[in-house]
C-alpha cells in the first residue's frame, strides 16, 4: 500500500529485533488494550516524526517539479524569441563559447616546464632577476679570464722553474769541468817537470802551451759561470714576480667565485644560462597567467551580461544558460536539452505523486490514531500544537 504500510511490515518482520525493550513492551501493551497517556503521547511522536519526514520529502519534491517546469518555460521563452532579441543573446553566447574554448586551450596547454615553487621564487626576485643575469654573465666571463690568467702564470712559472734547474745543472757542470781541468794542468806540469829532470831537456814550449791553454779554459768557465749566475738571478726575480702575479690571481678569482656562488645559490642555479632559461620560461607562464587572467574577467563579464539579456526578457533562472550557451546558439543542441529536461520532469512527476501518497498516509495515520484514543485528547492535541501540526 506504499511507504508506510512497508514500514509496519519491517516493524513487524525484519526488523522487529531492532526494536527496544522499551519499545516492544509498549507495543504488547497496546495489542492488550492497556496502553497508558505514556505509551500513547511516545507512540503519537513516532507519528508526528513519520508525518514531518512525509510532508518535508513532499515539499521537496513539489519544489524540484517547479523548478523543472520553469527551466521548460525558459526554454520555449528563448524558443519565442524575436529576431533582434535572438540576435543578442546569440552574440553573448557566442563570446562565451569562444572565450571558454580558449579557456580549455590555456588548461589543456598549460606550461610544466617550471615548477610552481620556481615561479615563486623568480616571481620574489622578479625586479631583480635582469640584473643579476648580466652581472652573473659578466662575473662568469671575468672567472673565464682570470683562468685562463692563472693558467698562463702556472705555465711561465713552469717555464721559469725549467730555466732556473738548466742554469743550476750547468753551473754544477762547469764546476766539475774546473775541478777536472786543474787536475789535469796540474798532472801535464808534473809530467813535463818528470821529463825534464830525467832526460835533461828543456820542455818551456808545451809548458807554455799547457798554461795558455789552463788560462783559456778557466777564462771560459769564469765567464760562463758569471753569465748563469745572472740568468739564475734573473729567472730567480722573474719566479718571485710570476708568485706574486699568481697569488693576487688567485685572490682576485676567490672574489669572483664568491660572487658566482652567491647568486647561483640565490636562485638554485648553476650556470647563467640556466638562469637565463629559468627567466625566460618564468616570463611565459606570466604571460600566460596574464592572459588566462584576461580570460576570465571577460567570461565573467559576457556572463553577466546575458544573464541580464535573459532576465530582461522574462527568463526566470537566467543563470543557468551561462553553463549551456551552446543551446543558445545551436538548435540541435537545444532539442537535446528540452529532451533532457523532459525526461527530468517526468521522473521528478513520478516522484511526486510518490511524495503525495506518502503524506496522505501518514496524515491519515496521525488522525485516526488520534481519533482512537478520544480520552487522551488533551495530551495529544498538546504535543500537535507544539510540534505545529494542524489536522
Amino acid at each position: 500500500m506504499g511507504l508506510f504500510k512497508r514500514r509496519k511490515q519491517q516493524e513487524e518482520g525484519s526488523s522487529q529485533e531492532r526494536l527496544t525493550v522499551g519499545q516492544a513492551l509498549r507495543k504488547e501493551r497496546f495489542k492488550q488494550g492497556k496502553a497508558g497517556v505514556e505509551d500513547v503521547t511516545e507512540q503519537l511522536t513516532e507519528y508526528c516524526v513519520q508525518y514531518e519526514e512525509a510532508t518535508e520529502n513532499r515539499l521537496q519534491a513539489e519544489h524540484e517539479y517547479e523548478a523543472v517546469m520553469s527551466y521548460l518555460a525558459d526554454i520555449q521563452k528563448i524558443d519565442d524569441l524575436g529576431a533582434e532579441q535572438r540576435s543578442e543573446a546569440e552574440a553573448l553566447a557566442g563570446n562565451i563559447i569562444r572565450l571558454n574554448e580558449e579557456r580549455m586551450r590555456f588548461q589543456d596547454k598549460e606550461d610544466q616546464s617550471i615548477s610552481p615553487a620556481r615561479f615563486l621564487q623568480m616571481e620574489r626576485y622578479e625586479q631583480e632577476v635582469e640584473a643579476s643575469l648580466k652581472t652573473l654573465k659578466e662575473q662568469e666571463q671575468y672567472r673565464e679570464l682570470i683562468n685562463r690568467d692563472v693558467r698562463n702564470l702556472e705555465g711561465e712559472k713552469g717555464a721559469i722553474l725549467y730555466e732556473k734547474e738548466e742554469a743550476e745543472i750547468r753551473i754544477r757542470f762547469f764546476r766539475k769541468l774546473s775541478i777536472a781541468l786543474v787536475l789535469m794542468v796540474c798532472a801535464v806540469f808534473i809530467v813535463l817537470m818528470y821529463l825534464m829532470q830525467k832526460f835533461g831537456v828543456v820542455l818551456m814550449i808545451p809548458i807554455l802551451v799547457t798554461g795558455t791553454l789552463a788560462m783559456a779554459m778557466a777564462a771560459y768557465i769564469i765567464t760562463s759561470v758569471r753569465k748563469l749566475r745572472r740568468e739564475l738571478a734573473v729567472a730567480e726575480a722573474k719566479m718571485n714576480r710570476a708568485i706574486q702575479l699568481l697569488n693576487k690571481v688567485k685572490i682576485k678569482l676567490v672574489a669572483c667565485v664568491n660572487a658566482i656562488d652567491y647568486v647561483y645559490e640565490k636562485y638554485g642555479v648553476s650556470s647563467h644560462r640556466e638562469l637565463e632559461y629559468l627567466w625566460e620560461q618564468y616570463y611565459k607562464v606570466k604571460v600566460k597567467r596574464a592572459e588566462y587572467r584576461k580570460n576570465t574577467e571577460l567570461l565573467e563579464r559576457y556572463n553577466a551580461a546575458l544573464t541580464e539579456c535573459l532576465q530582461r526578457l522574462g527568463l526566470k533562472d537566467a543563470e543557468v544558460w551561462v553553463y549551456q550557451p551552446e543551446a543558445i546558439v545551436d538548435a540541435r543542441e537545444m532539442v537535446e536539452v528540452r529532451h533532457h529536461v523532459n525526461e527530468r520532469r517526468r521522473k521528478v512527476k513520478e516522484r511526486v505523486e510518490a511524495a503525495v501518497k506518502g503524506y496522505e498516509l501518514a496524515h491519515k495515520e496521525l488522525k485516526e490514531f488520534t481519533l482512537t484514543y478520544p480520552q487522551f485528547a488533551t495530551d495529544m492535541q498538546m504535543i500537535l500544537d507544539k510540534r505545529g501540526i494542524i489536522l
